[in-house]
């Protein structure tokens, strides 16, 4: 699976252990950028905590809505 296509998009991830999370998708990192090689995406939740996940980490994950130029929740 292809992390990049959910950068800067409202998603619900559940994780390989059943964990549920929800936010914007706020950044991504590309496999060479991160120490494991692997490609993953930042998550930040309303309460602003930030999550990072590589796609072994991530059993399901869904668009909810995506951020427009306004940065305004469509």
């Amino acid at each position: 699976m292809s992390l990049k296509q959910y950068f800067d998009k409202y998603v619900i991830i559940i994780t390989d252990d059943g964990k549920a999370f929800t936010g914007l998708v706020d950044d991504y990192i590309y496999p060479e950028d991160n120490e494991n090689n692997l490609e993953s995406i930042v998550l930040k939740t309303q309460k602003g905590n930030l999550y990072e996940f590589t796609n072994y980490d991530i059993e399901t994950i869904e668009i909810k809505g995506f951020i427009d130029f306004a940065d305004t929740f469509v």
